[in-house]
């Protein structure tokens, strides 16, 4: 069992101020059979209201607009993650410069 704290920050960065941006998010992570969302945070410039909604994937989304006048704006996620380990990692790897070798051969003869 691993946990991870993951931090994500998209920061958009304009020339010039704009006035308004329309945004998709796709940032939210998946609660599986290996894996357990301990916590999750969603950061955005000026705190907008988001408006979800579950794709046909179901992948959770996220729509906003960023309505005031800016030349920046940041969209941030922290999380922590608990992972359970569902296969073993193997301990070597057997592949030779050889193997490496013939596969790009087929690669280009392909």
């Amino acid at each position: 069992m691993a946990i991870f704290k993951i931090i994500h920050i998209t920061n958009y960065q304009y020339n010039w101020p704009v006035k308004e941006s329309l945004n998709e998010i796709r940032l939210f992570p998946h609660n599986f059979d290996n894996q357990d969302v301990l916590q999750y945070q969603l950061l955005i410039t000026n705190n907008p209201e988001i408006g979800y909604y579950k794709d046909i994937y179901g992948n959770k989304v996220g729509n906003f607009n960023h309505l005031e006048e800016h030349s920046e704006m940041v969209i941030e996620t922290r999380m922590v993650v608990r992972v359970h380990h569902s296969q073993e990692i193997p301990l070597e790897e057997n592949t030779t410069i050889n193997d490496l070798l013939i596969e790009k051969k087929k690669a280009l003869a392909y």
